[in-house]
């Protein structure tokens, strides 16, 4: 899925051999059925974060959300996935005055406190000329944000890893680690794999 594959990646981008044992197939589980957005903010708005973690920590979450951005951006760079993914923008729209007024504060909040004056608040006409109904108050939008075919991305992103050299086995469930002096032995249905560290990058499942 996605957090192990980006996880090789950014292994293989910083000059570490690697490989990816997956149990199933490549995107078999979220990372092949979500819906494909790719939107710089949380369920829970910024101040609330803030209210909720502290303002270093919101902070951090806000750098976080945008590096994830970039990271995309890089890997659809480096493995030619251009055609799956699409920095089209996002508006988390509002359904009323009380929900449009707490977007309004996130947007204040970005300012204030993290220095990102990118996201804003529109009305409702510019909402309805977005998605076609005049149902929301208004809206923030997030130029930044994109939206990508989730399965395509996942299984270039595999098809670019194997072509950079790292082995990535299906059907290869890691059914027990031992610890050794020298690392890890990962034990599977079949075989034994050993190595100096492991990134245990599961989902649900």
């Amino acid at each position: 899925g996605f957090t192990g594959l980006s996880a090789a990646w950014h292994l293989l981008s910083s000059g570490r051999s690697c490989a990816v044992l997956e149990a199933e197939d490549i995107g078999y589980g979220a990372s092949g059925r979500t819906a494909g957005f790719a939107v710089p903010r949380y369920k829970k708005g910024w101040v609330a974060l803030d209210r909720k973690y502290g303002t270093a920590a919101a902070r951090r979450l806000h750098a976080i959300t945008l590096e994830g951005m970039d990271v995309i951006r890089a890997i659809v760079d480096a493995y030619g996935l251009h055609d799956f993914f699409l920095r089209c923008g996002h508006i988390t729209a509002a359904h009323g005055p009380a929900s449009l007024a707490a977007l309004e504060e996130d947007v204040r909040w970005l300012k204030s406190a993290a220095g990102d004056e990118v996201p804003r608040i529109v009305g409702r006409d510019e909402v309805a000329e977005a998605t076609g109904t005049r149902v929301y108050a208004g809206g923030y939008v997030e130029p930044r944000a994109g939206a990508f075919h989730p399965l395509s991305y996942v299984r270039g992103l595999a098809d670019g890893l194997r072509r950079s050299g790292v082995p990535i086995l299906i059907g290869t469930p890691v059914i027990r680690i031992h610890t050794e002096r020298e690392g890890l032995i990962l034990e599977t249905p079949a075989n034994r794999v050993r190595c100096k560290q492991a990134i245990i990058a599961t989902n649900a499942y």
